[in-house]
């Protein structure tokens, strides 16, 4: 069996339908003026599901893997590389890693509706000093 399986193929056609129906109109207007991704469009990206790509199903992501995050951002990102730089903050948050369990069930199913989008900064001084050094751990809330 290979990686390519029969339900990754229709996630794969899924998500390029969506970004050649819907972000790409989008894209060839906005993209050269520099324009905001409209929320309809974020609305619409929440409603696939594509913000909770690999949040578990029990916080109300799709609870799929890398290779389907994969599949679905390249897709995405076929049509506008902001579009799939913005999902990418809310699969961003490594389905929960690193956080208590009363910050995952407030924190994941915002993330996985597109409500909250995690980021995450390093600073070069401590990069470059520390190279193979743990991801540092941030309280939220």
């Amino acid at each position: 069996m290979g990686y390519l399986t029969e339900e990754r193929r229709l996630i794969q056609q899924t998500a390029r339908a969506f970004a050649m129906k819907e972000v790409l109109p989008l894209a060839n207007k906005l993209d050269p003026e520099k324009g905001d991704i409209p929320p309809d469009l974020i609305q619409k990206l929440a409603d696939m599901g594509y913000f909770g790509i690999v949040i578990p199903e029990q916080y109300g992501g799709m609870g799929l893997g890398a290779f389907e995050y994969c599949l679905i951002t390249e897709e995405l990102a076929r049509a506008w590389m902001s579009v799939a730089s913005l999902i990418a903050r809310g699969n961003g948050l490594s389905a929960g890693r690193g956080m208590t369990e009363t910050q995952r069930a407030v924190y994941l199913p915002r993330a996985a509706r597109g409500e909250f989008l995690g980021a995450a900064a390093t600073s070069a001084r401590i990069s470059a000093a520390l190279p193979a050094a743990p991801a540092a751990t941030v309280t939220i809330g």
